[in-house]
């Protein structure tokens, strides 16, 4: 089969935190399930947001993927069986190779097609940019970027600031667990929320014209559809973007309250 020429392929789930895909397993877990594994991946995700990939993979037919944050690799290897794309350039912080996933690839051929960079901070835009210029030249026209990273406001911002600009028109921007610490059962972490960068998007279409095209939202994740609106990359800042009493909303402080008051 060659890239970008994946017929749908179906997952089978065989309970709700556990499925294959062409023969691959695959366990559910979105809060790590401590050990690996003795077979298949481990995804840090739920059956909902496993789902909703199916979706992307099935409508959008990407085929020059960026993703942030890897994890044990299981997240490459669904976007690698979902969309056969014909460049995926993963990036992860951890600096050890995934002997299961460098396995996975070798097995499939896709070692020319796949490329994991390791001891790479999401916001290092020299070691990714320099990937991603050397992969895909200088107008890489990506199709999807995912953010399943830090979850940290001031990183994803930045990896936001530095991705969006090179996704076509119509590529899609994913931002995974925009929500954590916003769950009842959940503490924010120190410093501000993730959630004021959607608050930013989201801000940006009534005064940014076609710099977003719309944005999709659920607990999970946020899919932002990039515009027409032509970008410059170098100098590209989301904050520019939107009015002045946006900044003005923008601007309170947003410290989990719990983590304030010491409680």
């Amino acid at each position: 089969m060659q890239p970008g020429k994946a017929e749908d392929p179906q997952i089978e789930w065989e309970a709700d935190d556990r499925f294959r895909l062409q023969g691959f397993e695959f366990h559910a877990h979105p809060f790590g399930g401590g050990a690996a594994p003795a077979q298949g991946f481990t995804l840090l995700k739920n059956r909902p947001l496993v789902d909703a990939y199916v979706d992307l993979a099935r409508n959008l037919r990407p085929q020059r993927i960026v993703e942030l944050g890897v994890f044990r690799g299981g997240s490459v290897a669904l976007l690698e069986l979902l969309a056969m794309p014909q460049r995926l350039l993963a990036f992860d912080i951890r600096p050890d190779p995934i002997p299961e996933l460098e396995a996975f690839l070798a097995g499939r051929a896709a070692t020319d097609r796949v490329r994991v960079s390791y001891g790479v901070d999401q916001s290092d835009a020299a070691a990714i940019l320099g990937v991603l210029h050397q992969e895909l030249g200088p107008e890489p026209a990506l199709d999807l970027v995912i953010d399943d990273a830090s979850h940290e406001l001031d990183l994803t911002r930045r990896s936001f600031n530095m991705l969006f600009p090179y996704l076509r028109e119509g590529g899609v921007y994913v931002v995974e667990d925009w929500g954590w610490g916003h769950f009842a059962f959940a503490r924010e972490r120190a410093g501000p929320s993730l959630a004021k960068l959607m608050l930013e998007m989201v801000l940006s279409l009534p005064f940014a014209e076609q710099l977003i095209d719309r944005i999709v939202i659920d607990r999970h994740l946020a899919l932002i559809t990039r515009g027409a609106a032509e970008i410059e990359a170098a100098t590209f800042a989301l904050g520019d973007h939107v009015s002045p009493r946006g900044a003005q909303l923008l601007a309170v402080v947003d410290e989990d309250p719990r983590l304030l008051d010491g409680s």
